[in-house]
């Protein structure tokens, strides 16, 4: 525990489940299925956001998902450009989550799952 082993084995554990739903996520997408596919993506999008600001100990509890992702860019976590994708992603996510379906679509749904595949990785 003084390690960190057990909190590495937690980052694989969830990275492995979240790969699962992303997984099913890009089955919607490919399906043409924006709605199912959003709403899965942005419940791993966010929770792989938090997870890193956990890891490198950027504080996000009870904080926005983009005041998060700010200071992630500030320790240095990304770089500025992938933070601003990341803040669209957020808004991709906000608008799923919030049902305003005409609010994006399928292609802005496909970045996100990239990008969100690009933060498990990291994890």
């Amino acid at each position: 525990m003084q390690n960190g082993l057990l909190r590495k084995v937690e980052y694989i554990f969830v990275a492995s489940t979240f790969d699962d739903f992303l997984t099913h996520a890009a089955d919607f997408h490919r399906a043409g299925k924006k709605t199912e596919s959003s709403v899965l993506c942005s419940v791993v999008f966010e929770d792989a956001v938090r997870k890193l600001a956990e890891k490198v100990s950027v504080p996000q509890a009870s904080r926005s998902l983009d005041a998060v992702i700010v200071d992630l860019a500030k320790q240095g976590s990304m770089t500025p450009v992938k933070s601003r994708r990341w803040k669209i992603y957020a808004a991709v996510r906000n608008k799923a989550l919030h049902a305003q379906w005409d609010d994006f679509d399928l292609r802005d749904v496909g970045e996100m799952l990239a990008g969100t595949r690009e933060i498990i990785e990291a994890l």
